[in-house]
């Protein structure tokens, strides 16, 4: 990230994962899907905090998990991580 001259930056990032699997293992393919969408969130947060632009933060994180089930044979698992990090 490029140096700013404002004392005020705010930092997004988005994460969108979309898996399709069978009913017998759609709810352990969503529980680890979003495992790894939480890390991948940590990772950015604590590699944004460190980065010595962010003074302090503030971060909201947001999990929605959405399975529709199609057929009766697969599922969709749909989950958004959206990450927003505001510097003071």
């Amino acid at each position: 990230m490029t140096a700013v001259s404002s004392n005020s930056c705010s930092i997004v990032a988005s994460i969108t994962i979309t898996v399709a699997v069978t009913v017998t293992v759609a709810v352990a393919v969503a529980v680890a899907v979003a495992a790894a969408a939480a890390v991948a969130v940590a990772v950015i947060a604590v590699v944004l905090l460190l980065s010595p632009i962010v003074t302090t933060a503030n971060a909201a994180f947001t999990t929605n998990i959405t399975i529709t089930s199609i057929a009766t044979i697969t599922t969709t698992s749909v989950i958004d991580a959206m990450l927003v990090i505001t510097s003071a």
